[in-house]
């Protein structure tokens, strides 16, 4: 079969035929992609698998205009400027050529045809503020624990946890000094120490 038999066979729905075709050009597109290897700094299988994507959009849209093998690499040109992140001479004189707007609802695979692309996009600032609310969470439930632990030891015990670790006060008298008595070890100060 001709390159445009299998394009062709492959727009019916011939998976197969998409294979065979891929067959016919490889060489065609290996040539192509060992021209762009120096210039795109890609590595030569990167730019196998990039041209035969540029196949399969070949073939899905040759419209016989033109002979497959034009219009493939054409297609391949196309795929490799994408993939070495160059941009043509249009591209270059009209920046704004595949810009696409804010507003344009963003298509398959969301509940409504309403979620435009700007609904999509994330605000630093409330992520920033999302961030502090669970921090601030963590922290809450942190301190639910911590007051529930604290909760069990005799008032003594108590003021001198909070005066110490969490209002940072110095152990000055013998109250404070007989409160904190065992909690004076190295290992459980230290425990104690990071929940200020």
């Amino acid at each position: 079969m001709t390159n445009e038999e299998l394009a062709a066979a492959v727009q019916a729905g011939d998976r197969d035929a998409l294979l065979t075709l891929w067959e016919q050009v490889g060489r065609l597109a290996a040539q192509q992609a060992r021209r762009w290897e120096c210039v795109g700094g890609l590595e030569l299988d990167d730019l196998m698998q990039n041209a035969f994507i540029a196949t399969m959009e070949a073939a899905d849209t040759y419209d016989g205009s033109a002979a497959f093998s034009t219009w493939l690499v054409i297609h391949i040109k196309r795929e490799f400027t994408s993939a070495c992140y160059q941009r043509t001479e249009r591209q270059r004189r009209e920046p704004l050529l595949n810009a696409v707007s804010l507003s344009a609802p963003v298509g398959e695979g969301f509940d409504d045809d309403e979620t435009a692309l700007e609904d999509m996009i994330e605000d630093p600032s409330a992520a920033a503020a999302m961030e502090a609310v669970d921090e601030r969470d963590r922290l809450d439930r942190l301190h639910a624990v911590l007051m529930e632990a604290i909760d069990k030891l005799s008032p003594a015990q108590q003021e001198a946890i909070i005066g110490r670790y969490w209002k940072g006060e110095k152990v000055r008298n013998i109250h404070h000094e007989h409160a904190i008595k065992r909690l004076r070890h190295p290992m459980v100060s230290k425990k104690l120490t990071a929940y200020r």
